[in-house]
């Protein structure tokens, strides 16, 4: 909502907001609808919102694209909607992504990195080498040279070099810790390695160094949860984490 509406109004400062308190950009039969206070067209927006994602099925940015942008509209002779998929998805990225807000710590897994902030979240963003909208499939914390990872959990060490293939040569070192119910936590574009296959691993102990190895635009530490097997299905880690300390 808080992406939509700073595109929509041009950060705050579009006619529509500015005299007719419309931060949706909603439209009426005659033209773009007025609303006597801030508040109530910030309801209405939600409330608009709200019906294409719940009642309409709109539950991606692409699907609300759709409707707030659709292709090929007759308003929209040189083609600007193409556009509000791109920005919004920026938006939405440089806000904390979708899952901001929106975690259950269920005291499992410890955070690999303690006290520090998520560069990028799980799900759709801007990937920040292609420039393109992907599917995000872990988290990126900060961290810098030659910070300590940590593991998140007790486990065994299945994985610990940098893959010499594609697509998995793109998380640089990495290492990949199986743990009970059958789940797998990966630890990618580290500068340095410091456990072995086979290892059995306690949580929060150390395993690596943070780096940029890979497909990399700096340290940080990009961190997954799969589950079934290694490179499996990836699930939103910060469903599982706790940002419990090292001692």
């Amino acid at each position: 909502m808080a992406a939509i509406a700073l595109h929509e109004t041009a950060s705050g400062t579009s006619k529509a907001v500015v005299t007719k308190n419309n931060p949706g950009g909603l439209m009426g039969s005659d033209g773009l609808m007025q609303f006597s206070t801030l508040e109530e067209g910030l309801a209405s927006m939600g409330k608009t919102l709200h019906n294409r994602i719940i009642t309409d099925g709109k539950v991606s940015i692409n699907k609300l694209g759709s409707v707030y942008a659709p292709l090929g509209a007759e308003n929209d002779p040189t083609n600007l909607n193409a556009h509000w998929v791109p920005t919004i998805t920026a938006i939405v990225s440089a806000l904390g992504g979708l899952t901001m807000n929106c975690t259950v710590e269920s005291g499992e897994f410890a955070q690999p990195i303690p006290n520090v902030q998520v560069n990028s979240n799980y799900g759709v963003r801007i990937h920040p080498i292609t420039g393109e909208i992907d599917n995000h499939q872990g988290v990126d914390f900060a961290c810098s040279n030659p910070d300590p990872i940590y593991a998140a959990k007790d486990g065994k060490v299945v994985y610990a070099e940098f893959p010499s293939s594609y697509p998995t040569n793109t998380y640089g070192n990495i290492v990949v810790i199986a743990h009970a119910n059958n789940l797998f936590t990966t630890y990618a574009h580290l500068s340095r390695i410091s456990v072995e296959v086979g290892q059995e691993i306690d949580q929060l102990e150390v395993i690596g160094q943070c780096g940029t190895t890979g497909n990399s635009t700096g340290d940080h530490l990009h961190f997954e949860i799969q589950t079934d097997e290694m490179f499996g299905t990836r699930l939103n880690p910060m469903s599982y984490l706790t940002s419990e300390d090292p001692e």
